[in-house]
């Protein structure tokens, strides 16, 4: 215990002497005061966020990510596989007993890649902006300016 906190103490000691050495000040007042224009600038209507580059990254990652998810439970499988044919009985029940959590965790890593490309699949459809053309639908036919509906069609008659 008398280790960790000396080597604790050592650290601490060592990042506040680092901190102290390295500083960084502004220059001039010019140069805090073009950090905050920049910065309003930013806020006054310049694209900041690069929604098509956000989607790419975003794909990306998840596409790596699942494959190395795919790679990991392949190979575990392959392993539980191979150790299950060779070891004798007391090996396969061992075996079987690893089996539980791989399945658990299979399940878990695959719900969740689902879970996450639903989430971003029905973002996508929120924030699609909408450019079809409402048109208000009429329910009951509309009377002419003389009066008579004009919704066509009625049943017909049998000419009495």
């Amino acid at each position: 215990m008398k280790l960790f906190k000396s080597i604790i103490i050592v650290i601490i000691g060592f990042l506040i002497i680092y901190c102290s050495i390295n500083t960084t000040y502004a220059d001039t007042l010019g140069d805090i005061i073009k950090g905050g224009d920049d910065f309003t600038g930013a806020a006054s209507g310049e694209q900041i966020f690069n929604e098509q580059a956000q989607k790419e990254g975003t794909s990306q990652l998840y596409f790596i990510t699942l494959g190395i998810g795919i790679a990991a439970a392949a190979v575990v499988g392959m392993i539980l596989g191979i150790q299950f044919v060779i070891t004798g009985v007391e090996g396969k029940a061992k075996v079987k007993e690893k089996f539980i959590p791989y399945v658990i965790g299979c399940i878990v890593i695959f719900g969740g890649f689902g879970i996450w490309g639903a989430v971003v699949r029905i973002a996508e459809k929120v924030s699609e902006p909408t450019t079809q053309t409402s048109q208000p639908t009429q329910l009951m036919p509309q009377p002419d300016k003389d009066g008579t509906s004009s919704g066509g069609g009625g049943g017909g008659g049998n000419g009495r």
